[in-house]
């Protein structure tokens, strides 16, 4: 489920996401939620070197990318991006899991 919230961003990232938006076909808040899920990749990833994400970093570029490139079918992009927002999902929940262990330790010692 999506909800709605309000961010200010910079004049600069604002234009960037505008721009990545028209060049992908894709809506404004699509390009945000994809930079995000690709920054948690790589924050959890980097955090907890013990998590290994079924992709990465890059396999995000590539597929981007590669959707740019070569296909601009937008079924395959959808599907691309949904086991982005999963993969995201799971290291989040992950480093989530670890930080409240860390937080209940904290209190109760």
């Amino acid at each position: 489920m999506l909800k709605r919230y309000q961010i200010l961003l910079d004049d600069w990232l604002a234009d960037y996401m505008k721009y990545r938006a028209n060049t992908y076909g894709t809506s404004f808040s699509e390009c945000v939620r994809v930079a995000l899920c690709a920054s948690y990749l790589l924050m959890v990833a980097d955090q907890y070197p013990e998590y290994k994400p079924d992709i990465g970093f890059d396999d995000v570029n590539k597929l981007v990318k590669k959707f740019y490139t070569e296909s601009h079918d937008i079924r395959k992009m959808d599907e691309a991006l949904s086991k982005v927002y999963f993969e995201a999902r799971k290291a989040v929940e992950y480093a989530w899991d670890k930080e409240r262990n860390i937080d209940k330790n904290k209190s109760n010692g």
